[in-house]
Protein backbone atom coordinates (compact mmCIF):
# COMPACT_ATOMS: atom_id res chain seq x y z
CA UNK A 1 0.00 0.00 0.00
CA UNK A 2 1.31 3.47 -0.92
CA UNK A 3 1.25 6.04 1.85
CA UNK A 4 -0.80 9.24 1.77
CA UNK A 5 2.46 11.23 1.63
CA UNK A 6 3.46 9.50 -1.61
CA UNK A 7 0.02 10.21 -3.06
CA UNK A 8 0.35 13.88 -2.06
CA UNK A 9 3.75 14.15 -3.69
CA UNK A 10 2.55 12.43 -6.85
CA UNK A 11 -0.52 14.67 -7.08
CA UNK A 12 1.59 17.81 -6.66
CA UNK A 13 3.92 16.65 -9.41
CA UNK A 14 0.96 15.77 -11.63
CA UNK A 15 -0.63 19.18 -11.13
CA UNK A 16 2.62 20.92 -12.02
CA UNK A 17 3.16 18.81 -15.12
CA UNK A 18 -0.40 19.06 -16.39
CA UNK A 19 -0.64 22.84 -16.61
CA UNK A 20 -0.46 23.54 -20.33
CA UNK A 21 -0.56 26.79 -22.23
CA UNK A 22 -3.44 26.85 -24.72
CA UNK A 23 -2.71 30.21 -26.33
CA UNK A 24 -1.31 33.56 -25.35
CA UNK A 25 -4.58 34.27 -23.56
CA UNK A 26 -5.83 30.90 -22.26
CA UNK A 27 -4.47 28.24 -19.95
CA UNK A 28 -5.80 24.83 -19.08
CA UNK A 29 -5.27 23.58 -15.57
CA UNK A 30 -5.72 19.89 -14.85
CA UNK A 31 -6.26 19.10 -11.20
CA UNK A 32 -6.73 15.83 -9.37
CA UNK A 33 -5.71 17.22 -6.00
CA UNK A 34 -7.03 15.48 -2.89
CA UNK A 35 -9.05 12.92 -4.84
CA UNK A 36 -6.92 9.95 -3.82
CA UNK A 37 -5.37 11.21 -0.62
CA UNK A 38 -6.20 9.12 2.42
CA UNK A 39 -8.70 6.96 0.54
CA UNK A 40 -6.88 3.65 0.65
CA UNK A 41 -7.36 3.25 -3.11
CA UNK A 42 -4.97 0.98 -4.95
CA UNK A 43 -2.13 2.57 -6.86
CA UNK A 44 -3.26 0.78 -10.07
CA UNK A 45 -6.77 2.24 -9.79
CA UNK A 46 -5.30 5.68 -9.23
CA UNK A 47 -2.98 5.40 -12.25
CA UNK A 48 -5.78 4.16 -14.54
CA UNK A 49 -8.16 6.93 -13.51
CA UNK A 50 -5.51 9.63 -13.72
CA UNK A 51 -4.50 8.42 -17.19
CA UNK A 52 -8.14 8.53 -18.32
CA UNK A 53 -8.58 11.93 -16.69
CA UNK A 54 -5.48 13.27 -18.47
CA UNK A 55 -6.83 11.98 -21.81
CA UNK A 56 -10.24 13.56 -21.19
CA UNK A 57 -8.57 16.82 -20.11
CA UNK A 58 -6.55 16.95 -23.32
CA UNK A 59 -9.71 16.37 -25.37
CA UNK A 60 -11.58 19.08 -23.43
CA UNK A 61 -8.71 21.50 -24.03
CA UNK A 62 -8.54 20.77 -27.75
CA UNK A 63 -12.33 20.93 -28.14
CA UNK A 64 -12.45 24.29 -26.34
CA UNK A 65 -9.70 25.66 -28.55
CA UNK A 66 -11.45 24.50 -31.73
CA UNK A 67 -14.90 25.75 -30.71
CA UNK A 68 -13.53 29.05 -29.44
CA UNK A 69 -11.56 29.69 -32.63
CA UNK A 70 -14.57 28.80 -34.80
CA UNK A 71 -17.09 30.80 -32.77
CA UNK A 72 -15.03 33.95 -32.31
CA UNK A 73 -13.47 34.18 -35.77
CA UNK A 74 -15.17 37.50 -36.53
CA UNK A 75 -14.40 39.14 -33.19
CA UNK A 76 -11.49 38.93 -30.80
CA UNK A 77 -12.46 38.83 -27.13
CA UNK A 78 -10.09 37.24 -24.65
CA UNK A 79 -10.78 33.55 -24.24
CA UNK A 80 -11.62 32.23 -20.82
CA UNK A 81 -9.19 30.44 -18.57
CA UNK A 82 -10.23 26.79 -18.80
CA UNK A 83 -9.84 24.63 -15.72
CA UNK A 84 -10.59 20.90 -15.84
CA UNK A 85 -11.06 19.29 -12.43
CA UNK A 86 -11.60 15.75 -11.26
CA UNK A 87 -14.46 16.68 -9.00
CA UNK A 88 -18.11 16.09 -8.13
CA UNK A 89 -18.75 19.83 -8.11
CA UNK A 90 -20.75 21.64 -10.79
CA UNK A 91 -19.15 22.98 -13.93
CA UNK A 92 -19.42 26.75 -14.18
CA UNK A 93 -18.54 29.93 -16.07
CA UNK A 94 -17.55 33.12 -14.29
CA UNK A 95 -17.67 36.23 -16.43
CA UNK A 96 -16.03 38.38 -13.75
CA UNK A 97 -13.09 35.96 -13.53
CA UNK A 98 -13.20 34.96 -17.23
CA UNK A 99 -13.06 31.34 -16.10
CA UNK A 100 -14.69 28.10 -17.21
CA UNK A 101 -14.42 25.18 -14.81
CA UNK A 102 -15.31 21.77 -16.21
CA UNK A 103 -15.80 19.30 -13.37
CA UNK A 104 -15.52 15.64 -14.27
CA UNK A 105 -16.72 13.20 -11.63
CA UNK A 106 -14.55 10.15 -11.07
CA UNK A 107 -17.54 7.91 -11.81
CA UNK A 108 -17.80 9.42 -15.31
CA UNK A 109 -14.28 8.29 -16.20
CA UNK A 110 -15.77 4.82 -16.83
CA UNK A 111 -18.52 6.10 -19.17
CA UNK A 112 -18.44 4.17 -22.45
CA UNK A 113 -18.29 7.39 -24.51
CA UNK A 114 -15.96 9.46 -22.30
CA UNK A 115 -13.21 9.58 -24.99
CA UNK A 116 -15.55 9.58 -28.02
CA UNK A 117 -15.25 12.90 -29.86
CA UNK A 118 -18.18 12.11 -32.16
CA UNK A 119 -20.58 11.51 -29.25
CA UNK A 120 -21.81 13.89 -26.54
CA UNK A 121 -20.10 12.62 -23.38
CA UNK A 122 -20.75 14.49 -20.16
CA UNK A 123 -17.65 16.69 -20.55
CA UNK A 124 -18.85 17.90 -23.97
CA UNK A 125 -22.33 18.67 -22.67
CA UNK A 126 -20.76 20.63 -19.80
CA UNK A 127 -18.20 22.40 -22.02
CA UNK A 128 -20.75 23.52 -24.63
CA UNK A 129 -23.14 24.66 -21.89
CA UNK A 130 -20.44 26.80 -20.24
CA UNK A 131 -19.19 28.10 -23.59
CA UNK A 132 -22.73 29.24 -24.37
CA UNK A 133 -22.59 31.26 -21.15
CA UNK A 134 -19.25 32.69 -22.33
CA UNK A 135 -20.82 33.57 -25.70
CA UNK A 136 -23.82 35.13 -23.96
CA UNK A 137 -21.50 37.33 -21.88
CA UNK A 138 -19.01 38.34 -24.58
CA UNK A 139 -21.17 39.07 -27.61
CA UNK A 140 -24.00 41.54 -28.19
CA UNK A 141 -27.33 39.88 -27.52
CA UNK A 142 -30.68 40.80 -28.97
CA UNK A 143 -33.18 38.25 -27.74
CA UNK A 144 -35.43 36.87 -30.47
CA UNK A 145 -38.88 35.34 -30.15
CA UNK A 146 -37.30 31.94 -30.83
CA UNK A 147 -35.01 32.38 -27.81
CA UNK A 148 -37.92 33.49 -25.61
CA UNK A 149 -39.93 30.43 -26.69
CA UNK A 150 -36.99 28.11 -25.95
CA UNK A 151 -36.52 29.73 -22.56
CA UNK A 152 -40.17 29.20 -21.71
CA UNK A 153 -39.99 25.56 -22.79
CA UNK A 154 -36.56 24.47 -21.51
CA UNK A 155 -35.41 26.78 -18.69
CA UNK A 156 -35.37 24.72 -15.51
CA UNK A 157 -37.06 26.59 -12.65
CA UNK A 158 -34.17 26.16 -10.20
CA UNK A 159 -31.27 26.30 -12.64
CA UNK A 160 -29.68 29.45 -11.29
CA UNK A 161 -28.66 32.78 -12.75
CA UNK A 162 -27.72 33.09 -16.38
CA UNK A 163 -30.35 30.75 -17.81
CA UNK A 164 -32.76 33.39 -19.05
CA UNK A 165 -33.63 34.40 -22.61
CA UNK A 166 -30.06 35.60 -23.30
CA UNK A 167 -28.70 32.09 -22.67
CA UNK A 168 -31.28 30.65 -25.03
CA UNK A 169 -30.36 33.27 -27.62
CA UNK A 170 -26.83 31.86 -27.50
CA UNK A 171 -28.34 28.42 -28.16
CA UNK A 172 -30.30 29.81 -31.12
CA UNK A 173 -27.12 31.35 -32.52
CA UNK A 174 -24.87 28.28 -32.05
CA UNK A 175 -27.18 25.31 -32.73
CA UNK A 176 -26.40 25.24 -36.44
CA UNK A 177 -22.69 24.90 -35.62
CA UNK A 178 -23.54 21.43 -34.27
CA UNK A 179 -25.93 20.70 -37.17
CA UNK A 180 -28.84 20.84 -34.75
CA UNK A 181 -31.97 22.86 -34.35
CA UNK A 182 -32.08 25.16 -31.32
CA UNK A 183 -34.60 22.76 -29.76
CA UNK A 184 -32.24 19.80 -30.20
CA UNK A 185 -29.30 21.67 -28.67
CA UNK A 186 -31.40 22.97 -25.76
CA UNK A 187 -32.56 19.43 -25.02
CA UNK A 188 -29.02 18.06 -25.27
CA UNK A 189 -27.44 20.50 -22.83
Amino acid sequence: MVSADVFSLALCALSALCTEKVSAQNYVTVSATNVYQNTGRKWQDWRKNVATFEAVSAIVKETYRKLWNDWYLACAPVGALLQVDLSDECSRYSHSRNLIVIAIAEANLDDHDILDLSAWPIWKVELVHEMLHEWQAKTPCIVTRDAEALCTKYAPPACGDGHGPEFFQAIVEKASYFSMTPEQLAAKI
